[in-house]
């Protein structure tokens, strides 16, 4: 039984090395067009639709790394659902999005101790 914070490492250090598998630097997964009849490019989002997600933003969420809080961006959806729409729906038929919608910020939240 792992006592100690060093063991207690040490314990999960084996545990996720015997259940990852590494793979090669540079070497990709190759996936497979489940649903080659429907590929992305055909998704096509409009503004409504755009502009009703917006509207069911959580206000009490906090901002995301463009620092726009929720409230701002359900109060201004009006204005931006057609650029953001125009965006997606490019984004779709190119396979590519914008570095910005990439990012997010995660915070670790402490449940409960857990142990081992």
């Amino acid at each position: 039984m792992a006592v100690t914070d060093r063991e207690k490492a040490e314990v999960l250090a084996i545990f996720f090395s015997s259940v990852f598998t590494k793979e090669p630097p540079g070497a990709l997964p190759e996936f497979e067009n489940r649903n080659p009849s429907y590929p992305f490019k055909e998704i096509v989002c409009n503004q409504n639709v755009v502009e009703k997600l917006l509207g069911n933003l959580n206000e009490n969420k906090s901002q995301g790394p463009d620092r726009m809080h929720p409230k701002i961006l359900k109060e201004i959806r009006n204005n931006i659902s057609s650029p953001l729409a125009d965006i997606l729906n490019k984004s779709l038929s190119e396979g590519k999005l914008p570095q910005a919608w990439k990012e997010a910020n995660i915070t670790a939240i402490y449940k409960k101790r857990i142990q081992i």
